[in-house]
C-alpha cells in the first residue's frame, strides 16, 4: 500500500479530504485554498451560551495535513 498524506478541510461543519503522494503537494494545496478561502469566508456575531462572540474570536477554518512523519 502506497503512503500517501491527506489534507483536511473543515468550514462550518463540511469537511473536504484530499490524498497526495508527496507533503509537499499536501502543503501547496492548503496554502492556495487557505489563502483563497481568507477572501471569501467570513464569521458573523454569533450568540453562544449567553455570551457574544465577535468575528475574530471565532474560527472559520480548520486545515490539518496528516501522513507519515507528519506531527
Amino acid at each position: 500500500m502506497a503512503r500517501s498524506y491527506t489534507l483536511t478541510l473543515r468550514r462550518e461543519g463540511d469537511s473536504e479530504r484530499q490524498r497526495f503522494v508527496t507533503v509537499d503537494g499536501a502543503l501547496d494545496t492548503l496554502e492556495t485554498e487557505i489563502r483563497a478561502m481568507s477572501q471569501t469566508v467570513r464569521k458573523a456575531t454569533t450568540k453562544s451560551l449567553g455570551r457574544e462572540y465577535e468575528p475574530v474570536e471565532l474560527v472559520a477554518v480548520r486545515a490539518e495535513v496528516s501522513g507519515p512523519g507528519v506531527r
